[in-house]
């Protein structure tokens, strides 16, 4: 089965969405805040140098209707551009929830003991494509292990078989008086014992 996440844990691509929408709250706090201090100033200065020391009612007008648009169009801007981030980090954080996903169901795979399905990753990000080809070499490795341990202890126990089976007969004949204690039946004992050795 998929492995669920640890309790109070939480899954990659939330991570990285919140982590985004923290940069880009951050990201409009201070561009916000730093229009709103130099934005005034900026344009009383350029109006002293336009001549106009005290302004009218009509520049204090122009003054106030700056001030709005810039913060319409200082919003908007943000808007659009916290949307465009939150936007393209839901596909990256998609996708690379999807490679994490693809990848943790493959080490699961291999850590039950199937090694012959190799772990295939349809996301194509770089860094988990090489814990994936990595993982796989891992289990091709183990696999290879695996069916040399089998075919040792199967030789093992075939070349095991005979001698004890040849030296059981002998005792068995030993025990029941058909066969002398001689130094043939000896001899016999000793071959399958250096067998086995």
């Amino acid at each position: 089965g998929r492995m669920t996440p640890r309790s109070g844990t939480t899954p990659l691509g939330r991570q990285l969405l919140g982590a985004q929408v923290v940069v880009v709250a951050a990201m409009a706090v201070t561009v916000t805040g730093v229009a709103a201090l130099l934005g005034p100033p900026a344009f009383e200065s350029h109006m002293q140098q336009a001549g106009h020391e005290q302004p009218p009612l009509v520049l204090q007008h122009a003054q106030q209707a700056f001030q709005t648009a810039g913060i319409i169009a200082l919003g908007a801007g943000i808007a659009t551009a916290a949307l465009g981030a939150i936007l393209v980090q839901s596909v990256l954080a998609r996708r690379l929830g999807t490679a994490v996903r693809e990848l943790t169901d493959g080490s699961q795979r291999v850590a039950h003991g199937d090694y012959g399905t190799p772990i295939t990753l349809t996301a194509g990000v770089a860094e988990l494509d090489t814990v994936a080809d990595n993982l796989n070499l891992m289990a091709a490795r183990i696999h290879a292990t695996e069916a040399t341990r089998r075919r040792l202890l199967t030789d093992i126990s075939h070349e095991m078989r005979t001698p004890i089976a040849a030296m059981n007969v002998l005792l068995e004949a030993l025990e029941d008086g058909v066969a002398d204690p001689d130094p043939e039946t000896l001899a016999a004992l000793r071959r399958q014992t250096a067998r086995l050795n």
